[in-house]
C-alpha cells in the first residue's frame, strides 16, 4: 500500500515539474512577443528589425538559435540575420523554396511556399529534415518552427527557430507564434508604406531641385490638380510669382483658345497613357498670349497610385514664327521642285503630300492636284499599287520590317536614305527604281518635311544584268563559260565527296574546225557553233551540262555518272555530230574528239580533271579523231615526255642539237646522182636520236616548225653549194615544207634570200610538200606554188596516193615531180593492188609530162619493177641510207669512181 502511495506521489511530482517547465517556456514566448512588439515600435526599417527579432528570440524566448532568410533568384535561401548557439550551422547551407529538390521540402521551404507556420517537434528524427540532420546533430536541437513573415499578405521571409526540447510546441505556443508572425508582418507592411511616403517626398524634392536648374517652366500639382510648386522658369514665362499660384488650378493660364473638348482629351490621355505632350495658347499675367509647348506626366507610387502631376512649359513663340517663315520657304522650294528633271514628291511632318512635280506626274500618270494633301501612304499607290510605307517614310522613321521591299538600303550623309525597288504597275511594265529620301529639319532638329526623288534605272539594271550574264555565259552560244564551269565543278565535287558518287568530265574538241573558218569564213563557223550548241543543249533539257571554253572546245560536266554511262553518252555525242548541219546552203558535218576523266580516280579537283580530260582528248586526235578515249596514267607519262620534248625542242637550235642527213636520189636513165633529200635529225643528250615522226608534229603544233624550217632551208642550200665548190657536179637538194610554212606569205622571199646568200641557182633547190599540206588550203597553195615556179624552184608532191589525191587540183598545181610513197614500193612482189597503183601513178605522170621518183627502194626486185614501169628516179636503202654530210661526201667520191648499181 505504501509503495502505491509513493509511486502515485512520484508521478504527480513529475507532472507538476513538467507543467512548471512548460509554463516557463510559455512565459518565455510571451516575453518574446512583448519584446518583439517593442522592437517593432523602435525599429526604423526591416534590416534593423531582423537583428533584434533574432536576438530577442534567443535571449528572452528560450530559443537556442534563430535566423531569418528569404529566397534569391535561384530559390536558394539567403540568410538575412541570425543569432544564438550554432549559427555556424548556417554557413554555406542549402535550403530551397522549390518543391522540386529535397532541400526544398524542409520546414523553412514549406513555410515560405505554403505561407503557413510549419512545426517540427523533433528536428533530428523528422523525415523532412533529413538533409540537415547530420549538420545539426552537434547542436542537439530538437523542436523547431518555421514562421512565414508576410508583406501585403504574401510570404516575404521566414523566421526559423530551434529549441532544445522535443515536442515543446502545444496549441497555446502555436497561437503565440502566429501572433508574433502577425505583428512582424504588420510592421513590414508599415515599413513599405513609410518607404513609399519617403520616396514620394524625395521625388518631389528632386523635382524641385531639377526645376531650379532648368530654364523651362516647371509646375507640380497634387492629385487634385492644385499647384504645390513652380520654379523660376515658370515665373519668367507666365509673370506669376510662386506665392500667387500655390494652391490654385493651372487653368488660371488659359487663353480661351482651346475649348473644353481639348482639355478633356488631354486629361484622358494623361490618365490612359500617363503622359501628354502638345502645343496650346496660354495667357500671361499681363494678358499677353503666347504659344506654349506643354508636357504633362503623371507621378505614381510603387502601387501605381497617382500622387502628383508635373508639367514642363516652354515658350515656342520664336519657333512658331520660324515655322511661318519656313512655310514660305517651303512654298518657294515646292515651286523649284516642280521643275526638277527627276520624279520628286514632298511630304510634311504629318506625312501629307505638299509637292508632286511634273516628272513624277509623267512617270505615274497621276496629276499633282489629285495627290496634294493626300496622306496615310496614299502616295505609294501610284508607284506600287498598294498602300504601304515607302522610302520617304523609312527616312523619317526607319523600321526594319518595313524595309523589305528595298534592296541596297543605306544611309548617306546623315538623314539621306538610298535604296532600290521594283514595280510592275507603271506604263511600260517592270520598272526598277533608285530612290533617295532626305529629311528636312528645323533649327531644333525636329523633322518638318521629307523629300524623295525617284530615278528609273531599268536600262541600267538590264545592262548590268547583261554584263553579269556575260561574265558567266558565252556571248556567241549562250552556254555557260569557264568561270561558271569552275564554280559548278567545285560544287559537284563537294557533293560527290559527301555522297560518294562518281562524276564525269568530258573534253570535246571539234575536228578540223579551222578548215571551215578558213574556207567558208568565220561567220559560217560561228553559226555552226551556235547550231551545235543548241543541239548539245537539247540533249540535256534545261540542265547546265555543256560549257564552252573557247573556240571549238567544250566541256561536259556529268554528276552522278560512272564510266559505262560516260561511254554511252560519248557514243551518243558522236552520233549527234554525225548528223549534218545545214547553214546558208552549206551542208556541214563536223566530228568531235572526246577525252573523258573520271572522279575520283583521275583527280579530286577541277584543274586535275580538266588536265586529264584534255590529255585523253589529245590522244583521241592522235589516234584518228572522231572517237573518245578515257584518261589513263600512261597518257600522263606520254604528255610529260611531250612537254619535256617541247621544252627541249625550243632550245635545240641554239644548242646545235639539230643536224641534216642526206639521202641520194638516182636517175634510172643515167645512173647518176641527180639529187639529195635533206632529212632533219635531232640528237638530244638525254633522249638520244629523236625520230622526226615524233618531233616534227610537235614542232608544227607549237609553231617551232617555222624557225626550224628556216634553219633546214638555209643549211641544205649552203650544203648544196658546198658540194659544188668541192668539185662535184651540181645536184639538186630537196627540202620538205610543212603546211604551217606554206601559210607564211613571205616564204618565197625568204627562200630567195637564202639562195642569194649561198649563190645557188634556184634550179638546184627542190621543195617537197605532201598532198595533205597542199590540200589544206588549195587556193593558197596554188598561189604559193606559182610564186616558187616563177623563181625557177622545182616542186615535188611527196607521199602521193596517200592523201586527198584530188586530180582536179593536181592539174592546177605547177609541180615538176610526183613521189611514189614507200608504202606502195614496199609491197612490190607481194601486193598486186599496190603494183597497179604504182603503174597508174607512173602512167599519169608521163601523160602530164612530170617526173616520177619512188622512195623506199630497198631490193633489186623493187629496182627492176620500177625500171620496167618507166619510173625515172629512185631513192632508198638499195643505194644508201640517209647519212650526215661528211659521210655523203665520202659516198659521192666512192660512187663517182666506181659507178652506181644499175
Amino acid at each position: 500500500m505504501r509503495k502505491k502511495i509513493y509511486g502515485s506521489k512520484r508521478i504527480r511530482n513529475h507532472k507538476t515539474k513538467e507543467c512548471k517547465k512548460h509554463l516557463h517556456y510559455l512565459n518565455q514566448l510571451y516575453n518574446f512577443l512583448a519584446q518583439t512588439n517593442q522592437a517593432i515600435i523602435e525599429s526604423l526599417d526591416e534590416e534593423s528589425l531582423w537583428d533584434r527579432i533574432c536576438r530577442i528570440a534567443v535571449e528572452t524566448g528560450g530559443i537556442k538559435m534563430s535566423w531569418i532568410g528569404r529566397p534569391g533568384e535561384d530559390d536558394r535561401f539567403i540568410v538575412l540575420s541570425s543569432y544564438g548557439s550554432g549559427t555556424e550551422y548556417l554557413k554555406d547551407i542549402y535550403i530551397s523554396a522549390s518543391s522540386i529538390v529535397p532541400e526544398g521540402k524542409g520546414p523553412t521551404g514549406m513555410a515560405y511556399r505554403e505561407n503557413r507556420l510549419i512545426l517540427c517537434q523533433d528536428f533530428l528524427e523528422d523525415n523532412h529534415t533529413r538533409p540537415w540532420q547530420k549538420r545539426a546533430f552537434p547542436y542537439r536541437w530538437r523542436a523547431s518552427a518555421a514562421i512565414p513573415l508576410r508583406r501585403g499578405g504574401q510570404p516575404y521571409a521566414v523566421l526559423t527557430v530551434y529549441h532544445h526540447e522535443p515536442n515543446i510546441f502545444d496549441q497555446r505556443m502555436i497561437n503565440l507564434l502566429e501572433e508574433i508572425t502577425s505583428n512582424i508582418s504588420f510592421a513590414l507592411d508599415q515599413f513599405a508604406v513609410n518607404y513609399k511616403h519617403r520616396k514620394a517626398k524625395e521625388r518631389l524634392f528632386l523635382f524641385g531641385k531639377v526645376g531650379e536648374q532648368i530654364s523651362e517652366g516647371v509646375i507640380i500639382t497634387d492629385v487634385g490638380a492644385n499647384i504645390i510648386y513652380v520654379n523660376e522658369g515658370f515665373t519668367q514665362l507666365t509673370g506669376y510669382q510662386e506665392k500667387e499660384v500655390i494652391g490654385r488650378n493651372p487653368n488660371l493660364l488659359s487663353s480661351g483658345r482651346q475649348d473644353e473638348e481639348f482639355y478633356k482629351q488631354m486629361w484622358q490621355a494623361i490618365q490612359d497613357r500617363g503622359h501628354w505632350r502638345g502645343e496650346l495658347w496660354n495667357r500671361r499675367k499681363d494678358g499677353i498670349e503666347y504659344a506654349e509647348c506643354l508636357s504633362i506626366n503623371k507621378i505614381v507610387d510603387i502601387n501605381g497610385t497617382t500622387t502628383n502631376y508635373i508639367g514642363i512649359l516652354r515658350n515656342i513663340n520664336e519657333r512658331i514664327e520660324a515655322e511661318k517663315k519656313l512655310f514660305e520657304v517651303q512654298q518657294r522650294l515646292i515651286d523649284i521642285i516642280d521643275f526638277l528633271p527627276e520624279a520628286t514628291f514632298v511630304i510634311d511632318h504629318e506625312r501629307k503630300v505638299i509637292a508632286w512635280n511634273k516628272a513624277i506626274e509623267m512617270m505615274t500618270g497621276v496629276k499633282a492636284e489629285d495627290m496634294l494633301g493626300k496622306g496615310d501612304y496614299e502616295y505609294s499607290l501610284p508607284l506600287y499599287h498598294q498602300r504601304r510605307p515607302v522610302l520617304i517614310d523609312l527616312a523619317l522613321d526607319f523600321k526594319e520590317e518595313e524595309s523589305k521591299p528595298y534592296q541596297f538600303l543605306h544611309f548617306t550623309q546623315g538623314d539621306v536614305l538610298v535604296g532600290e525597288s521594283t514595280t510592275h504597275v507603271l506604263p511600260g511594265g517592270k520598272t526598277h527604281f533608285k530612290s533617295k529620301a532626305s529629311v528636312i529639319r528645323d533649327s531644333q532638329g525636329v523633322p518638318i518635311a521629307a523629300i524623295e526623288t525617284i530615278r528609273d534605272i531599268t536600262q541600267h539594271k538590264e545592262a548590268k544584268a547583261k554584263i553579269q550574264h556575260l561574265a558567266y555565259y558565252d556571248a556567241l552560244t549562250d552556254l555557260p563559260n569557264r568561270t561558271l564551269l569552275t564554280e559548278r565543278v567545285n560544287e559537284a565535287i563537294a557533293k560527290a565527296e559527301i555522297s560518294k558518287e562518281p562524276l564525269v568530265l568530258m573534253f570535246l574538241d571539234l575536228d578540223h574546225f579551222k578548215n571551215i573558218n578558213d574556207t567558208l569564213g568565220h561567220r559560217i563557223g560561228d553559226l555552226l557553233l551556235q547550231e551545235l550548241s543548241k543541239r548539245l543543249k537539247s540533249l540535256f533539257a534545261d540542265q547546265e551540262i555543256v560549257y564552252r571554253l573557247s573556240g571549238d572546245e567544250f566541256i561536259l560536266l556529268l554528276p552522278n555518272t560512272d564510266m559505262l554511262e560516260g561511254a554511252s553518252l560519248a557514243k551518243k555525242l558522236l552520233f549527234v555530230h554525225s548528223q549534218p548541219f545545214y547553214i546558208e546552203g552549206h551542208e556541214l558535218t563536223i566530228t568531235p574528239s572526246i577525252g573523258i576523266a573520271l572522279y575520283p580516280q583521275d583527280g579530286s579537283d577541277f584543274e586535275t580533271l580538266y588536265k586529264c580530260a584534255d590529255i585523253a582528248m589529245f590522244f583521241t586526235k592522235q589516234e584518228g579523231r572522231n572517237s573518245y578515249r578515257f584518261y589513263s596514267p600512261e597518257m600522263q607519262l606520254h604528255s610529260i615526255r611531250q612537254l619535256q620534248m617541247e621544252n627541249a625542242l625550243r632550245k635545240a637550235l641554239e644548242r646545235d642539237e639539230l643536224c641534216l642527213f642526206y639521202q641520194p636520189q638516182i636517175s634510172l636513165t643515167t645512173g647518176e646522182v641527180v639529187g639529195m633529200e635533206a632529212l632533219i635529225r635531232w640528237q638530244h643528250p638525254e633522249f638520244g636520236l629523236v625520230s622526226p615522226l615524233e618531233f616534227i608534229p610537235l614542232a608544227e603544233e607549237t609553231g617551232l616548225i617555222l624557225p626550224i624550217g628556216e634553219w633546214v632551208l638555209r643549211e641544205a642550200i649552203n650544203q648544196a653549194k658546198s658540194w659544188q665548190k668541192q668539185g662535184f657536179s651540181p645536184i639538186t637538194v630537196a627540202v620538205n615544207l610543212s603546211a604551217v610554212q606554206l601559210r607564211q606569205e613571205d616564204l618565197p622571199t625568204t627562200v630567195l634570200q637564202y639562195l642569194k646568200e649561198a649563190d645557188l641557182p634556184p634550179q638546184y633547190l627542190e621543195l617537197e610538200l605532201t598532198e595533205s599540206a597542199a590540200m589544206s588550203n588549195p587556193q593558197k597553195a596554188i598561189a604559193m606554188l606559182d610564186a616558187f615556179h616563177a623563181l625557177g624552184i622545182s616542186i615535188a608532191i611527196d607521199d602521193f596516193g596517200t592523201g586527198y589525191s584530188s586530180l582536179e587540183y593536181l592539174t592546177r598545181f605547177k609541180i615538176n615531180k610526183l613521189k611514189i610513197d614507200q608504202s606502195f614500193v614496199q609491197k612490190i612482189g607481194t601486193n598486186s593492188n599496190a603494183e597497179v597503183i604504182i603503174d597508174m601513178i607512173i602512167g599519169m605522170t608521163q601523160n602530164l609530162n612530170l617526173r616520177t621518183i619512188a622512195e623506199g627502194v630497198e631490193t633489186e626486185e623493187h629496182l627492176n619493177f620500177l625500171r620496167e614501169r618507166g619510173c625515172r628516179e629512185l631513192q632508198g636503202y638499195y643505194y644508201s641510207k640517209p647519212k650526215p654530210a661528211e659521210d655523203i661526201l665520202r659516198w659521192l667520191k666512192v660512187n663517182n669512181a666506181n659507178g652506181l648499181k644499175q
